[in-house]
């Protein structure tokens, strides 16, 4: 395939000649949805058949290829088509939208005068049959039985879905943004998509920081510039559509995939965690992603520090959940302060404020890496079958 600039000459040079020549137009059908900007392309191609035939499958080839690392199949058409005598086409200028010259004068023109393709294929149709290693007949008909018409509708189904999804731009945008865990890599695109997707991971993850079920294991982003045509084929997996216009869900359980350390080349890291289960740690965390979710993690987050140091920020505010049990230290520390305590001391309030958040974490919460409450203790499955067998034998 020459290069745009040498085709777009070329183009003129054929359009502006009296002989005959022919053009392979790319466009989309259809007016009820929005068309890929991409789809519109136009092509000089060989007079003669060997000639025409390779031009046209090398494009064709390069079209599937592409669609494999897209977002997305445009439901592009492929046709060739033979002119009499180029001069009578509407004339074409280097500057004209290549778009808007099929549409508004090419498309017309070849229907004003019943002009049949030499060949007409769909490019969603074509990347279809090369998925289910289908042959393809002379002039791209296809020969299906009623199973794979099923298959091939339910495809193009899922092209449409994903065309609304990213906007009809099927190119991902860059950068990707790779995030590494124990279970394996998820990847997301640089739109809209990928940064939900991304939100979505991390409100998760710190919604579950300090849970016994979290993986302890370290979790590291990303950011890749040039990807592969691998990680193009795992980008954005975890979203899912939902009922209703434009409503997605993010679900990364099935969406982690394997990566060996050969691939990584080139890739930025952005952020590393070891997950320990502190409150430094936690609020790097927030503070890298941007999330802030409150819930159990935020309390156990402010119950951490305060065994750490007192904190009369985190006692005030009125989202922490232990307000009220704490908020009788700040009295008592103002007045240590200023210097209205009788009997009590700094070392002591620090002390108790330290007891009162380590019996909380313990008897309110299952702390990842915190000891082992008596709750986690009675859920111990050798606990759990010694209690069974007791049963047993009582019966």
């Amino acid at each position: 395939m020459a290069p745009a600039k040498e085709n777009l000459k070329q183009l003129e040079e054929l359009l502006a000649g009296e002989g005959e020549g022919s053009l392979l137009v790319c466009y989309e059908t259809g007016r009820d949805k929005p068309h890929a900007a991409s789809s519109y392309q136009l092509y000089p191609v060989h007079p003669g058949q060997d000639g025409m035939t390779y031009q046209f499958l090398s494009l064709l080839h390069v079209g599937v290829e592409t669609a494999r690392i897209s977002a997305f199949i445009p439901d592009t058409r492929m046709e060739v088509y033979r002119f009499p005598r180029m001069s009578a086409l509407p004339p074409f200028f280097r500057d004209t939208p290549v778009k808007e010259y099929i549409t508004g004068g090419l498309l017309p023109h070849i229907r004003e005068n019943g002009l049949k393709p030499v060949v007409s294929v769909n490019l969603r149709d074509m990347a279809f049959t090369r998925s289910e290693g289908l042959p393809v007949e002379p002039g791209g008909v296809l020969r299906l039985n009623a199973g794979q018409i099923d298959r091939l509708t339910e495809f193009r189904r899922r092209q449409d879905e994903l065309a609304a999804r990213y906007k009809y731009i099927p190119r991902y945008k860059l950068p990707l943004r790779v995030i590494e865990t124990p279970k394996g890599v998820l990847v997301f695109s640089g739109g809209d998509i990928g940064r939900k997707g991304i939100d979505s991971f991390y409100k998760f993850l710190l919604g579950n920081y300090f849970s016994i079920h979290m993986e302890s294991g370290p979790v590291r982003q990303y950011r890749v510039d040039s990807p592969s045509a691998r990680l193009y084929g795992l980008t954005d997996l975890s979203c899912r559509k939902e009922a209703g216009p434009n409503r997605y869900t993010f679900d990364p359980f099935d969406a982690y995939a394997g990566i060996g350390a050969s691939e990584k080349k080139g890739w930025t890291l952005e952020f590393a965690t070891d997950m320990e289960p502190s409150d430094t740690e936690y609020r790097r965390l927030e503070d890298f992603s941007g999330c802030r979710p409150e819930g159990n993690s935020r309390d156990i987050c402010r119950l951490l520090a305060l065994r750490r140091h007192f904190d009369r920020d985190i006692i005030l505010d009125p989202a922490f959940a232990y307000h009220f049990r704490f908020k009788e230290f700040v009295r008592r520390m103002d007045d240590c302060v200023n210097g209205l305590s009788k009997g009590d001391s700094m070392e002591r309030i620090l002390d108790e404020v330290r007891e009162k958040s380590d019996r909380i974490l313990r008897t309110d919460f299952r702390v990842r890496g915190y000891g082992t409450s008596d709750r986690q203790k009675e859920n111990k499955p050798g606990k759990a079958k010694k209690n069974s067998n007791r049963k047993q034998l009582k019966r």
